[in-house]
């Protein structure tokens, strides 16, 4: 979205930059939907399947491929503060245990 939408992201950017802005409501007030409700859209129709649909929704960590992409995601979103985050290290524990790796393979 933030790469692709142009006037649209900005118009997002400066809403978002509002004081005590709520972002779910600025989302929908933007761009007429949810990111969530954006994701899922894209992920039916990119056909990405059943596995990313579960991993999006964050409620299966008893399915193995779902969980394995939702701690991709986790490990994406913690890159954004560097490899040596808090954030990673976790992410990466979680990983290790897995995968059954130690921390430093993972």
């Amino acid at each position: 979205f933030w790469g692709c939408a142009g006037e649209q992201a900005d118009e997002l950017v400066a809403v978002l930059e509002r004081p005590g802005v709520d972002v779910d409501e600025a989302v929908r007030e933007v761009l007429g939907t949810s990111f969530r409700q954006l994701t899922q859209a894209l992920l039916k129709s990119w056909n990405l399947g059943e596995t990313a649909s579960l991993a999006q929704a964050g409620s299966n960590q008893h399915d193995p491929a779902a969980y394995a992409v939702q701690l991709g995601v986790r490990i994406s979103e913690a890159a954004l503060d560097g490899w040596d985050c808090a954030e990673m290290e976790e992410v990466l524990a979680k990983v290790a245990s897995f995968t059954a790796l130690t921390q430093e393979e993972t």
